[in-house]
């Protein structure tokens, strides 16, 4: 009995540790130019409604402009705020998911959770890394996912010119017109 109650409670230990959050981005970057790196949860199958984060970054070689829209947060309780090399952010995926379908793959993929944007400074190395993760799931009663975070992981900047592009063109010209209070508004625009 004792050695079955051990098996059973290492099976249980491995297969809490299925679930991991990780970071993608890409390898190479040029100075000045912003970049993003992902948040992943690999949640192994268990449906998930809100996450929080906080990700360290090395501000010498890296600022952190915002985040893009492109994740699977849809209700932010708090938005991707960055302050002292680090960034946090709090949200809720309504109705709550398992995992992205993938049509090249035999089951899910990991749930792109958020999108943040980097500028790169002059060359060298920045290094982004999960320093607390939160992940609950969607059973009614607020559970705690236990998980894994991924690796640190290293972006190359090369440093000289930007591959950013800046418009250089005066805009087109236009005239202002003021448009008087009608019936559907009682105020002018402009």
């Amino acid at each position: 009995k004792i050695i079955f109650t051990i098996i059973l409670l290492l099976l249980i230990a491995s297969s809490a540790e299925a679930a991991s959050v990780f970071i993608e981005a890409p390898e190479e970057v040029s100075a000045g130019e912003t970049f993003p790196i992902t948040i992943f949860a690999d949640v192994d199958n268990i449906s998930i409604n809100s996450t929080s984060a906080v990700i360290d970054f090395d501000e010498d070689a890296a600022l952190f402009p915002g985040y893009a829209p492109d994740g699977l947060i849809s209700l932010w309780v708090n938005r991707p705020e960055g302050v002292g090399g680090r960034v946090s952010f709090e949200g809720v995926i309504p109705g709550g998911i398992s995992g992205v379908y993938d049509p090249k793959s035999a089951g899910l993929s990991p749930i792109p959770l958020v999108k943040l944007l980097f500028t790169a400074q002059s060359g060298g190395t920045a290094s982004f890394s999960i320093r607390e993760s939160l992940i609950l799931k969607n059973d009614g009663k607020g559970s705690s996912l236990y998980h894994s975070f991924g690796k640190n992981v290293e972006v190359a900047i090369e440093a000289g010119e930007s591959r950013a592009l800046a418009d250089s063109n005066p805009p087109a010209p236009f005239e202002i017109e003021v448009i008087e209070s009608s019936i559907f508004s009682r105020t002018p625009t402009l």
